[in-house]
């Protein structure tokens, strides 16, 4: 039951109304560079750097305004090397935005009829050394910024720097989202809702090579509906809120990100 990462970074949500991109850059303003602890850096303009772990790790993200109502990112790992340029969009209507942040993660969700996602992080190499890979940065989203739909928008797959036995960044590789049968969420028996950690493997490997798991981040069965928030224990005597984050199903599995 008790899982590691859950307590060893940090988290916070926030919940918003926009009418634009630019709406949601301010309000990353406030909520990296201010209320999160440990803060992130804003090197120049719309860019965040992620806090630099005991281990040097660290992400950059720059956003930008694209037509207005598309919000753009393009992040790159503490190498500079590319990992992800992705948008979503914000409705002039109005679009409840739900932003989960940490030290390891960014995730923005554009609840629109239906939901629109950005995702960064830092995988958890645990049990391994931290650094016994030399980059473990994802990045994902609904969009690419070609505007059409992503062919890896699903929770399954996400777009990392990852290099597997070596020591400097190298060259973006698409990595899945696994578990021991791609099905781990469900129910159990009683009706339980059993959630399983975010393991993240080499693409179209068998068996698969894993290289991390998402901090702050669990799968769940489709059943749940998006923005839905539930109440799990992380360790003894300890829970913890998650929510239905705005990311597209993938093997009747949708993903869950720390939300209190």
């Amino acid at each position: 039951m008790s899982v590691p990462n859950f307590l060893a970074s940090s988290h916070f949500y926030s919940t918003m109304s926009a009418t634009c991109a630019q709406n949601v850059i301010d309000e990353l303003h406030t909520i990296l560079e201010t209320t999160n602890d440990p803060p992130w850096t804003n090197p120049s303009g719309n860019t965040f750097t992620s806090p630099v772990d005991d281990d040097g790790r660290y992400f950059t993200a720059n956003f930008s305004v694209k037509d207005t109502h598309h919000l753009v990112y393009h992040v790159v790992d503490q190498y500079g090397a590319a990992v992800e340029d992705r948008n979503l969009i914000v409705d002039a209507a109005g679009t409840e935005i739900r932003i989960y942040s940490g030290e390891y993660h960014l995730w923005i969700d554009s609840m629109r009829s239906t939901p629109e996602n950005l995702r960064m992080g830092i995988l958890d190499l645990s049990p391994q050394g931290q650094t016994t890979w030399a980059s473990a940065v994802f990045a994902n989203g609904h969009q690419r910024n070609s505007d059409d739909w992503a062919g890896n928008k699903e929770s399954g797959q996400l777009a990392t720097t990852a290099t597997l036995g070596g020591n400097g960044q190298g060259a973006a590789q698409v990595y899945m989202v696994a578990t021991t049968d791609s099905r781990g969420a469900g129910y159990d028996l009683a009706g339980n809702l059993v959630t399983w950690p975010v393991f993240v493997g080499k693409f179209n490997t068998y068996p698969v090579i894993f290289i991390g798991r998402l901090y702050q981040a669990l799968l769940c069965p489709n059943s749940l509906a998006y923005g839905v928030e539930v109440t799990i224990p992380i360790d003894t005597d300890t829970t913890a809120k998650f929510r239905v984050a705005g990311v597209a199903e993938n093997w009747y599995q949708r993903l869950l990100i720390r939300a209190d």
